[in-house]
């Protein structure tokens, strides 16, 4: 994916400039905690030679609005729209939180994380509070997730008709907590789950 990165003048000095990374071998790994807030951030989020990271050692929080805070924060000017970078993260150590995907232009659903196979923690899409929900995402679905070795909440996912994680094994997690997901008619965990709330 590229994007038009225009600095103004005269003439045609319209430069494409290059937003997703490229897909490298064997293991990329991102070697401690990183919170990606806004758009510039995912865009740089690959390392020294270009390669997209299949792997963080650490804990990952992806907050969408342009803004880190918690808590009802006022939208950045960044916020995220695109999270090609992410397409080929395959393991993260520690917690993943999923919040703040509530402004015009977020992603709409977690396609890119389809390559996400474990969490070495807790799984938080969404918050405790409906000011840190998700209000973009109409769906929910981690395909490939297969060990969340934590809890996993996902909650005020307003706009999120489907939720689903078909692949995920119950031997590991802690418990799951689905709830106040005002528009979910489909959810789906893997086999041996007992879900607590809608």
């Amino acid at each position: 994916d590229y994007y038009i990165n225009y600095a103004g003048g005269t003439g045609n000095d319209v430069v494409l400039s290059r937003i997703c990374g490229d897909v490298c071998a064997p293991t990329i790994n991102y070697p401690a905690n990183i919170t990606l807030s806004t758009q510039t951030q995912v865009n740089n989020f690959k390392n020294g030679s270009g390669c997209k990271y299949t792997k963080i050692t650490g804990n990952l929080i992806l907050d969408g609005n342009g803004n880190a805070a918690t808590g009802g924060d006022a939208a950045g000017t960044d916020p995220i729209t695109d999270l090609c970078n992410l397409q080929e993260l395959v393991e993260v150590t520690g917690s993943v939180t999923i919040r703040d995907f509530s402004v015009a232009g977020n992603p709409t659903t977690l396609a890119d994380l389809a390559s996400l196979m474990t969490i070495g923690n807790a799984l938080t899409i969404g918050a405790t509070a409906a000011n840190d929900g998700n209000s973009q995402f109409s769906d929910i679905t981690l395909g490939g997730l297969a060990s969340v070795e934590g809890a996993i909440t996902i909650r005020y996912n307003s706009a999120a008709a489907t939720i689903s994680l078909p692949a995920l094994s119950s031997s590991s997690v802690a418990s799951v907590t689905i709830q106040n997901n005002d528009a979910a008619t489909s959810i789906t965990c893997g086999n041996g789950f007992t879900v607590d709330g809608t």
